[in-house]
């Protein structure tokens, strides 16, 4: 957590911890960021990890997507929900 979102960096140390995680069958991995979707799997890069964007209102995980009813097809409705 950073006052500036833009120093928000995912470390190198931190994205091998991740990948490490994910070797192991037994659990899922997975970042929940106040930034949108697109712009968390962008930054983090990481194939097969879970992606919460937009705190929990967008979700991806393996080849699917959720995304909260209130958000679909409205940026007006996530600007309501996420000032």
């Amino acid at each position: 957590i950073c006052k500036e979102p833009s120093l928000a960096v995912l470390s190198l140390d931190t994205k091998r911890m991740l990948k490490d995680l994910l070797r192991n069958s037994f659990l899922s991995v997975g970042i929940v960021s106040g930034r949108s979707l697109k712009e968390i799997r962008k930054m983090v890069g990481i194939r097969d990890l879970l992606y919460a964007g937009n705190h929990g209102y967008e979700i991806k995980f393996k080849k699917r997507v959720w995304i909260h009813p209130d958000l679909e097809g409205s940026a007006s409705g996530l600007k309501k929900i996420v000032p």
